[in-house]
């Protein structure tokens, strides 16, 4: 096994344990992979940290208290911040075995999203990878 192996594979055992506390809770209505991980032309390198949009009908419940994180691994250090890009805030993330690498977790409310087009999203980021949840939450 390469060294880049298991840090390929702690990162995408990191989406799969979001994905899977995310589909047990309600509030959370959508969730896609943005950045240099979401991109196919030039995929990120292994040392890219993992950024995901968590859209949630209670964002200051993930904002305000990191005890959700350890459904999905260990947490080291975590803080909130705003996001590089617009009036958002991320909960970024180091856990326990992912070789240094962050997790940014940037929490919207829907109605951040009500003046964004879906052709528009799909003309700036043509390969969104989007984790679908509306069908597998609590019968949505």
């Amino acid at each position: 096994m390469s060294d880049v192996q298991p840090v390929q594979a702690r990162m995408a055992d990191i989406e799969a344990q979001f994905v899977a506390w995310a589909t047990m809770h309600p509030d959370i209505r959508a969730a896609f992979v943005i950045g240099s991980r979401a991109r196919v032309d030039h995929p990120a390198d292994v040392w890219s940290d993992l950024d995901i949009v968590v859209v949630t009908t209670d964002p200051e419940r993930y904002l305000g208290d990191a005890d959700w994180l350890a459904a999905i691994g260990v947490p080291w250090l975590t803080f909130v911040e705003p996001t590089a890009v617009g009036d958002g805030r991320e909960c970024r993330v180091l856990f326990a075995d992912t070789y240094g690498l962050d997790v940014d977790f940037a929490i919207f409310a829907p109605d951040a999203f009500d003046h964004v087009a879906a052709d528009a999203v799909q003309s700036v980021v043509p390969h969104l990878a989007m984790i679908d949840l509306t069908h597998t939450c609590h019968g949505r």
